[in-house]
């Protein structure tokens, strides 16, 4: 079973690195900052960051038992940091054949690290702690 975790887990990191649509989201991402397409190593962290969220991990596992194998969640950083905004905003979504669901969208502050969730339906910024106590 173990083995089952680790080769779902391996197959997403796999389709985040080499999502087609990342270079999409990189070329507007240009046009704030001059940063290429490539992943750094910050890239890198904060999506594992991302993966290891409770929530996404259960989401994840969701949408692949609902789909048996055939949906995926993917995270992508959809804008970086620029001279105007201080963090990376996430989004995790499902490719769900016609368009990409978003099911998640999260800010993450470059320094420090912290996550927050972002609503975009009232645009408001919530405490991961809080967001979490209002989802239970």
């Amino acid at each position: 079973m173990n083995s089952d975790k680790f080769m779902r887990k391996l197959f997403s990191i796999i389709v985040i690195i080499f999502l087609p649509v990342y270079s999409l989201f990189a070329q507007f991402n240009k046009q704030e900052s001059k940063t290429d397409s490539t992943i750094s190593n910050l890239d890198a962290r904060i999506i594992d960051i991302i993966f290891k969220l409770p929530e996404v991990k259960k989401e994840s596992e969701n949408i692949e038992q609902e789909s048996q194998g055939r949906r995926h969640l993917s995270i992508v950083i959809y804008k970086k940091p620029s001279k105007h905004r201080n963090f990376y905003w996430i989004k995790v979504w499902e490719d769900n054949g016609i368009s990409y669901t978003t099911h998640f969208n999260f800010y993450v502050y470059q320094k420090s690290l912290e996550i927050k969730y972002y609503d975009p339906a009232v645009d408001t910024i919530i405490d991961l702690k809080v967001w979490r106590n209002n989802r239970s």
